[in-house]
């Protein structure tokens, strides 16, 4: 629905500020995805470890209806749809859903039938390749695709059969 709607009628329903920054949310927590039961243990062990690092902390600073602004380099911290981006802002997918080729985003709805389909919405632990936009975050940890895909046991994605085997013998499956 969010991304077909006009970008009028999306801030008003979202009472986003286009000139008001927060400081800080008080619903950061919010934007922390639970880790997989299921996932395996090589995963389970650097989670600690990749929360530490800088860019990951920009996770948790999140909170729907957040103004953010996504430039080359960085990885995507929110589900959100653009309000304004250049041209050959590209994102990589692959970590999220297998794409080989990276997707070229626009401020049009392309799909609404299906809004992970559409390009005006870029998803959590998505890497900007080219580019820079600015969104409203629409959803954050759990609720992220990211996030459902996890709750869901839909990810890690295993593509082939290397893969398949890999994930049987590093993640301790018989």
């Amino acid at each position: 629905e969010i991304q077909s709607m006009t970008e009028r009628d999306f801030l008003a329903k979202t009472n986003v500020e286009l000139a008001f920054v927060r400081p800080a949310s008080p619903t950061a927590m919010h934007s922390r995805v639970t880790p997989p039961v299921n996932c395996p243990s090589w995963v389970c062990c650097l989670l600690p470890c990749i929360m530490r690092t800088e860019g990951m902390r920009l996770y948790t600073n999140h909170s729907p209806k957040e103004v953010n602004v996504m430039r080359t380099g960085d990885t995507v911290a929110a589900d959100c749809r653009l309000l304004e981006c250049s041209e050959d802002f590209t994102v990589d997918l692959s970590a999220l859903a297998n794409e080989k080729l990276p997707r070229v985003c626009s401020v049009e709805c392309t799909d609404k039938e299906n809004g992970v389909l559409s390009r005006n919405m870029v998803f959590m632990a998505s890497a900007v390749v080219k580019g820079d936009a600015i969104g409203v975050v629409v959803a954050t940890g759990d609720n992220t695709v990211w996030g459902q895909l996890i709750s869901n046991h839909k990810w890690p994605l295993v593509t082939d059969v290397s893969n398949a085997e890999s994930e049987r013998f590093i993640g301790n499956k018989a």
